[in-house]
């Protein structure tokens, strides 16, 4: 699933440090605090974001529409992010029927899910965007595609 392409532009992103679709988010999340794995569903997600704006449908999706506020929010909240890559590894999985990328999506919301509960035990409002997030990534998880 990975090409040559998009290998290129994850080492570029980790090299230069400046996300590649700069118009999904900016700044994006800071490539040093991810893996290339993490990286590369990070992009995933992206991209879906990138490719319904360019053709005018992300209006047709309540998920599409939110792809950037949720990056943006998982840049400084971890477990936000988790949910997002949770997200992102199930969605890879659907598509390509991979057991392994379907368990990265289960590491992934289950952290998402601890940090979340840790958050909503120190509730306050100024995680609440955060909890929000996370929550509402977590729970589009909670159907099948």
């Amino acid at each position: 699933m990975w090409t040559s392409e998009i290998e290129g532009i994850i080492t570029e992103w980790r090299n230069t440090g400046i996300f590649p679709l700069p118009n999904v988010v900016f700044p994006g999340p800071a490539p040093q605090c991810y893996s290339v794995e993490e990286l590369r569903l990070i992009y995933h997600v992206a991209t879906i974001y990138h490719n319904m704006e360019a053709i005018g449908a992300n209006s047709f999706t309540l998920w599409t529409r939110q792809i950037p506020k949720i990056i943006a929010i998982g840049a400084t909240q971890r477990y936000v992010m988790h949910a997002l890559l949770a997200f992102s590894a199930e969605h890879i999985a659907f598509q390509t029927g991979c057991p392994l990328v379907g368990n990265m999506a289960y590491e992934h919301r289950g952290i998402a899910l601890k940090g979340l509960q840790e958050a909503i035990g120190n509730f306050s409002q100024g995680n609440s965007d955060a909890v929000l997030a996370a929550w509402v990534v977590l729970s589009w998880q909670a159907t099948d595609w």
